[in-house]
């Protein structure tokens, strides 16, 4: 039985992505100029591309405007051939090749994954977000598969929890770590790394909160947005100019080399991994280093230098989300993230240089880089203070649940032998026997028959 994909809770889902188009893009663009990628989905004849029929053609955007992916060679055929008006590949392509090759930049990105979040999903943000594919004030949307997640996905999730306990802790740390600094932070990095084994096994003996677990799926991708090009070329961080930044890069590749090596950090292999790791504390310390220089306090120190890393590495804050879970037709819980991203400020950006900078051969931090009087140095800083809070973290709400489509399948009346053999030898067949009662396979129906016609019964 082919299930359709036009269900009440499925259209609820597609509302819902609408609205948030709408509300958060539409307020500020045209519909015209509004340019979509998304999967337009080919699965029941029909019901091809329902979701540019009920979301974007409904909210005004051109299908001209609009690029289906598809990696089935028979559905991609289909759907360039049903007249839809929307623009194909050349040829059958999943998503990951897609935002692998093309330059192309949209304003929505619609991911209706179906299947886990794995690997491959987490590079495809990655690539979208390192290099700039989504627009300033843009909608990234994923719909992902949320249950019997196994082991290797699991810790996939759990490296994003690990990765925000890491930051918190070198935070702490970081005022201890003045005179034996890459030494605290590579020990603290070991015992992290312990740590995040000792959950992993938790996670094997199933005593993990996987709700908990899921909830790094909306987690992972504003980490990935907020890296910017460091998602794809980690040499380019804003501090791997840096002597220290070598130096930690080189403690984490000595020191920590072998733990590293069993970890997958997706396409940009080990290396992002130690990158990753070594951009937190250099962070942390700058933080550190910026309060005790009493140039500013702790909270406008922690967005001065947040603002500056994402203005460099081209980076985009998440400053909306919504999220939902529903049950599919298919009796599958699916989670759907709907997020808005947005650039740094041009004025905000101003505004920070004037705070702090980094100094032209990438060893220090410069502050008051344009030697501002004191007076006007406190109004920079008052106006760096008012930004909101979520431009650095971003609340990450619980799924609201939009209901269930599943209906369970009638139940078989049962049959007895008896009953099944007097039926075949009025001439039912065994498959249809085997269609409408429960009790026996079609395979034991078929050797009933079988003893019918040898006379054995």
């Amino acid at each position: 039985m082919v299930r359709s994909y036009n269900d009440a809770v499925k259209q609820e889902s597609r509302a819902k992505l609408k609205g948030f188009v709408k509300k958060n893009l539409l307020s500020h663009m045209s519909p015209r100029d509004v340019r979509v990628v998304c999967f337009p989905g080919a699965e029941v004849d029909g019901e091809e591309a329902l979701e540019v029929k009920e979301v974007y053609d409904s909210l005004g955007i051109p299908r001209e405007n609009v690029m289906g992916i598809e990696y089935d060679a028979k559905n991609h055929e289909r759907l360039k051939n049903a007249g839809l008006g929307i623009r194909f590949t050349d040829r059958p392509m999943d998503a990951y090749d897609f935002f692998k090759t093309t330059s192309e930049k949209f304003d929505v990105i619609s991911l209706d994954y179906t299947g886990q979040r794995t690997w491959k999903e987490r590079d495809i943000a990655r690539y979208i977000a390192g290099k700039g594919l989504l627009g300033n004030g843009g909608i990234y949307c994923t719909n992902h598969s949320a249950n019997r997640e196994g082991v290797k996905m699991k810790k996939g999730l759990l490296s994003v929890m690990r990765e925000k306990e890491a930051l918190e802790s070198m935070k702490d740390m970081m005022p201890l770590a003045e005179d034996n600094f890459l030494e605290t932070v590579v020990g603290e990095g070991s015992r992290i790394l312990d740590k995040y084994d000792e959950m992993s096994s938790s996670i094997k003996e199933k005593t993990f909160d996987l709700n908990l677990l899921r909830d790094q799926i909306a987690r992972d991708n504003v980490e990935i947005f907020r890296g910017g090009v460091l998602e794809v070329s980690p040499h380019e961080n804003i501090f791997a100019r840096s002597q220290i930044f070598s130096e930690i890069v080189e403690c984490y590749r000595k020191d920590l080399g072998k733990e590293l090596s069993k970890r997958k950090f997706g396409v940009l292999g080990e290396d992002y991994g130690v990158y990753k790791m070594a951009f937190r504390d250099f962070l942390s310390m700058a933080e550190s280093e910026f309060v005790r220089s009493g140039v500013v306090k702790k909270d406008v120190a922690l967005k001065a230098l947040h603002f500056l890393n994402l203005d460099f590495n081209k980076g985009y804050a998440v400053r909306n989300i919504e999220r939902y879970s529903y049950t599919s037709n298919k009796n599958t819980n699916m989670l759907l993230d709907i997020m808005e991203v947005k650039r740094l400020p041009d004025m905000l950006a101003q505004n920070v240089n004037k705070i702090i900078s980094l100094s032209p051969d990438g060893q220090g931090m410069k502050y008051n880089p344009c030697f501002l009087s004191p007076k006007a140095f406190r109004g920079v800083v008052s106006r760096v203070k008012r930004v909101p809070s979520s431009w650095i973290d971003v609340n990450i709400p619980a799924p609201i649940y939009l209901g269930s489509s599943w209906v369970p399948p009638k139940r078989k009346k049962k049959i007895s032998k008896e009953k099944a053999v007097e039926l075949m030898r009025d001439g039912i067949s065994p498959r249809a026997l085997a269609e409408e009662y429960s009790g026996f396979t079609k395979g034991q129906l078929a050797a009933f028959k079988a003893h019918i016609t040898m006379g054995t019964y």
